[in-house]
């Protein structure tokens, strides 16, 4: 679905630029460098998690995959337009902390029967984007003019877990047979890990409106589908159940996000 969403993408942006020069005119001719900021609103997709391995993580009713939240983010770049329909872009990309949280619940486990998984997860990236705009009608008799855009952005992605914990109800009880004799209190963190980072390729699909005052300024209103690429928990974790440090397999998941951004850029 995404190779997919991404090639067509690709495919009506090319059309775009082959057309460009039919489509512009010379009174549409606009400043070529762009320095630009952006902000919006990112709405997190399921993060995909899967227990990887059965035995070190509790086995639990409900799984693993949690959404991760949704967050506000904020962008600065700068740019060049190519033949007046296309801008070429390197973009920064900061978001705010995205929360997981997942109640979890079990036969016994040395968690107890029921308990909730945490951590944050601090993301940002550096794109290269490409955005192409159609075509350019002027607003009625206003010095505005409205396009279409379409764009795609290729780059990393930067993610920190950090804050990873279980919250545990109390595990006393017997477990494989063998029973627990460590007291773990309702609401008392039963694990926690230290922070990993994780660097992976990143892309982002964009539609929406181009509102231009004049060549010198201009407004975008779109949608954009993003995927940071994937990122990594803690693999080693210190128990309070048992007083020890244990390694295992980390969980692994993706970054998605649906995002609705506004961009405001000046050309010179």
């Amino acid at each position: 679905m995404g190779k997919f969403f991404l090639f067509s993408i690709f495919s009506l942006c090319l059309s775009s630029l082959l057309l460009a020069e039919e489509l512009q005119t010379k009174e549409d001719s606009t400043q070529p460098f762009h320095i630009f900021a952006s902000t919006g609103y990112a709405w997190g997709m399921n993060s995909g998690i899967a227990n990887p391995q059965p035995g070190f993580w509790d086995i639990v009713d409900n799984g693993y995959n949690q959404n991760m939240g949704n967050v506000s983010y904020l962008s600065l770049g700068f740019g060049y337009c190519i033949k007046n329909a296309l801008d070429v872009n390197f973009n920064y990309n900061l978001y705010d902390t995205f929360h997981y949280q997942m109640l979890q619940t079990s036969s016994l486990q040395q968690t107890g029967t029921v308990r909730v998984r945490y951590f944050d997860l601090n993301h940002q990236n550096a794109l290269i984007t490409s955005i192409w705009y159609p075509y350019k009608k002027r607003i009625g008799g206003s010095s505005w003019k409205i396009s279409p855009l379409l764009g795609m952005g290729i780059g990393v992605g930067i993610s920190q877990v950090s804050n990873f914990y279980t919250v545990g109800n109390n595990a006393n009880g017997t477990l494989a047979n063998v029973p627990y004799t460590q007291t773990v209190g309702l609401g008392s963190i039963t694990s926690e890990g230290n922070p990993v980072t994780t660097i992976a390729f990143a892309w982002q699909g964009i539609g929406g409106i181009h509102l231009e005052a004049n060549k010198y300024l201009y407004l975008d209103l779109s949608y954009r589908y993003y995927n940071g690429g994937k990122f990594l928990c803690p693999s080693t974790i210190y128990s309070f159940v048992d007083q020890a440090f244990f390694s295992g397999s980390p969980w692994k998941g993706v970054l998605q996000t649906n995002e609705l951004n506004i961009q405001i850029a000046v050309r010179f």
